[in-house]
């Protein structure tokens, strides 16, 4: 059995892995994008980004389907997240 590094994973590979494999290989996928949530949502709580009402419940839609490890969430990323990545 070949160990798998996550790191090196990406979201094209995911459809090669099954069961705790592709869960742990999405929890990596999620962590630079859950990194740059913190700087985006601490830049709005500051006033430093000023979000509308849509952009708002667009990413928070966004970031409870990144909890879920929802794939669609790991491959289309906010506009305002993508710019902390």
């Amino acid at each position: 059995m070949n160990k798998v590094i996550y790191e090196d994973i990406s979201v094209k590979d995911l459809k090669f892995l099954m069961g705790e494999e592709k869960v742990m290989a999405k929890r990596s996928l999620r962590e630079p994008l859950l990194k740059a949530f913190d700087i985006y949502k601490s830049n709005v709580a500051y006033g430093v980004v000023v979000e509308s009402e849509e952009e708002n419940e667009k990413i928070k839609k966004w970031y409870n389907s990144l909890l879920d490890l929802n794939e669609s969430a790991l491959k289309v990323i906010p506009s305002g997240i993508k710019k902390y990545l």
